[in-house]
């Protein structure tokens, strides 16, 4: 079929009842208005992308990922999300960093206390509820960690809830407490070997009388 109509032309026009329901115009859009598209053998999408304005996406393949390139999903380049990202599984990569930028921050403050922080939280052993939970896919095995209830009574800010209510702890918060609690402990320990020093010199001075 070959056609020298401007781009919106019709080449494919489908109607039921009047309304056009699979349009294939001449500048190549393809246009579906109701009932989705199924596709056997896969799709191939040379350029301009995918764009989903509304809806999902959904990827109903178990296939499991133990490298780069396997997996349900396998992307080659890099991925952007704009909003959150929740993981069943988990998660494996070489480096993990979080936005720290000074010049993003505001009301910088040093902490203060953080030995009498550190040691209200209670470090636990435990076991994911596997069997309560399963589509959750929990690992199995016994892990350390804290609970989000528990920490959440400390240091509030570093717990979150979803829309079902559970409840999910930022553990990397936790780091500049323990960073400040052994820098407290490292001054506390100065200064008591000060002490010691100067109680050993008296006792010197002493001893020579």
């Amino acid at each position: 079929m070959d056609s020298t109509a401007t781009s919106g032309f019709a080449l494919i026009d489908a109607m039921v009842d009047g309304t056009s329901q699979f349009t294939v115009t001449a500048g190549g859009a393809t246009t579906i208005a109701s009932g989705g598209l199924s596709v056997q053998g896969g799709v191939t999408v040379v350029d301009t992308g995918v764009n989903v304005a509304a809806g999902n996406v959904l990827i109903s393949s178990n296939t499991q990922s133990g490298a780069t390139n396997t997996g349900a999903l396998v992307v080659t380049g890099g991925v952007g999300i704009g909003l959150d990202l929740r993981c069943g599984g988990t998660i494996f990569g070489t480096v993990v960093t979080t936005p720290s930028d000074g010049r993003l921050k505001t009301t910088i403050q040093d902490l203060t206390s953080s030995q009498m922080i550190i040691n209200q939280l209670r470090p636990v052993t435990y076991e994911w509820r596997r069997d309560k939970f399963p589509s959750r896919n929990f690992p199995d095995g016994t892990f350390p960690g804290f609970l989000a209830d528990e920490v959440e009574q400390v240091l509030p800010g570093l717990v979150t809830e979803d829309v079902d209510g559970w409840k999910s702890l930022n553990y990397v918060g936790i780091i500049p407490h323990l960073t400040r609690a052994l820098q407290e402990v490292q001054s506390e320990l100065k200064a008591l070997q000060q002490q010691i020093l100067e109680m050993h010199v008296k006792l010197s001075k002493t001893s020579q009388i």
